[in-house]
């Protein structure tokens, strides 16, 4: 038998497994932080900042890079303290600070060489109401007052009522939903075999464009002023599992929370946030007069979400 034979019959072999490869990717990989509306194939990056604003609010910042075919929502639980769609929350536009993370991290020089991956009710309005969309910099952003509120939502950005039954803590909570923009280039190109590679022969998707929005940003108001909320629940292909694997750093303000997640790895700046922070930037949400704090979630962890409570 000739070279040129073998390596045809080899060719036809390997087929059916690099279409399995192809077409299971994004089910081997979909295990990411948050919950999004519709299948994503990477997220990397995550980072999350947290601040008692007022005595009944509380700051996020939450920013990640992400990979995905189509567009889609993120979808943040809130504990919040109240559902009035007006007042329970006042979405920050950070758009003129896209490396806000990037400024806190060297706030940390030890945490410099480490990168953050994650593959890591009340009765609502009417249906026929449409949900208010303000307009954050690059997202179109809403509030969902409450899970059935989502009926408001654009069919395209909704999670089916099955994932929220398998979540019943949120039943009372409210949702900041940011819809995202698709990364991928829709195009393909035909991959022939060849002497080097008799492998690939097939018509294959270019690579995907990793997507780094900037940061997310608002100010809400909390239930429980004595903790501070971090949304770090992860959702694995539409499934909730007791753990998860967590490599990611979550920042925050308030040295009365020092020392409150004993089970992590917590680091506190040495200088002030004005000393490595752009504050007129953070429009409000970074006192300048506070050090920051990180911690380090690493490892296999319960999933679910992180509340510091003040020691």
């Amino acid at each position: 038998m000739s070279v040129q034979s073998c390596r045809r019959r080899l060719n036809l072999a390997v087929r059916p497994l690099i279409y399995l490869l192809r077409h299971s990717y994004k089910y081997l990989v979909f295990a990411i932080m948050c919950i999004f509306s519709a299948p994503v194939s990477l997220v990397e990056g995550t980072k999350i900042f947290a601040r008692r604003s007022a005595e009944s609010k509380q700051f996020l910042v939450y920013s990640m890079a992400y990979e995905a075919d189509q567009d889609m929502a993120m979808i943040l639980p809130l504990p919040v303290g109240s559902h009035d769609e007006d007042a329970a929350i006042r979405f920050i536009a950070l758009d003129g600070y896209p490396n806000f993370f990037d400024d806190m991290l060297t706030g940390f020089p030890e945490l410099m060489p480490v990168l953050t991956k994650s593959f890591s009710g009340e009765r609502g309005r009417s249906a026929s109401e449409p949900l208010k969309v303000h307009e954050v910099g690059d997202y179109n952003a809403s509030f969902i007052p409450t899970l059935n509120d989502f009926d408001r939502l654009d069919p395209q950005f909704k999670l089916s009522k099955q994932v929220w039954d398998r979540l019943p803590k949120y039943k009372d909570y409210g949702f900041a939903v940011f819809k995202l923009k698709a990364s991928t280039r829709n195009q393909q190109q035909y991959m022939p075999a060849t002497e080097d590679n008799p492998y690939v022969d097939h018509w294959s998707r270019l690579p995907s464009a990793l997507k780094r929005p900037h940061p997310m940003a608002f100010e809400f108001i909390t239930r429980s002023p004595d903790t501070l909320f971090f949304p770090t629940i992860h959702i694995h292909d539409g499934e909730v599992h007791k753990e998860a694997n967590f490599d990611h750093h979550l920042y925050y303000q308030g040295d009365s929370f020092s020392n409150a997640a004993t089970v992590l790895k917590e680091i506190s700046s040495e200088k002030l946030a004005a000393e490595f922070m752009d504050i007129t930037k953070t429009r409000g949400v970074v006192d300048s007069d506070e050090r920051c704090h990180a911690i380090v979630m690493s490892g296999r962890l319960p999933n679910q979400d992180t509340v510091l409570a003040t020691v």
